[in-house]
């Protein structure tokens, strides 16, 4: 809700997985069921934002919109440029242009900013280790995303769980 979503639809969207969590046998399934619910609600958020700054979806070009979707999907391992040129049917060149062009930022910038926020949210809402987050993540090693984590932070990730980190987990 601090997102701007209406209470009412936030609860909605909460029950509605509540229920299909509750449904699941297995562990891999709630997970995916919580991510699921995550993206939508980080859409509901987007679309909101989008609507206060007159920047629908439809205003921009469906090729980083896709290009955004698959990025969203596919964060929790390696993503390289050409992967993602090659789902949507382009040239990895012309892509990484029109990304930069219309989003002012690299393509491997943003892809690195959004496996960056993740790894702030396990660092805040898990228990999960620095190690366990890195490789999730698709990082080579617990130092390299240890490097642009602080990069984009100031903080490295021990520091970040200290001061956001949820202290029910540490009880």
């Amino acid at each position: 809700m601090r997102g701007g979503v209406v209470p009412e639809e936030a609860y909605s969207l909460s029950d509605s997985y509540i229920q299909k969590i509750e449904k699941c046998r297995d562990i891999p399934a709630v997970f995916h069921l919580f991510y699921a619910a995550e993206y939508e609600y980080a859409r509901m958020v987007k679309k909101l934002k989008e609507q206060k700054e007159g920047t629908l979806e439809k205003d921009k070009n469906p090729h980083i919109n896709k290009c955004k979707d698959y990025i969203f999907s596919h964060l929790h391992g390696r993503i390289s440029i050409q992967e993602i040129a090659d789902a949507l049917g382009l040239n990895a060149a012309y892509l990484s242009e029109l990304f930069h062009e219309c989003e002012k930022v690299t393509l491997t910038e943003y892809i690195r900013r959004e496996k960056i926020n993740l790894a702030k949210n396990l660092l805040i809402y898990s228990r999960y280790s620095y190690s366990e987050i890195s490789t999730y993540l698709g990082f080579s090693s617990q130092s390299h995303l240890g490097k642009y984590f602080k990069s984009a932070t100031g903080m490295t990730m021990r520091q970040y769980r200290n001061v956001y980190g949820m202290k029910e987990f540490d009880a």
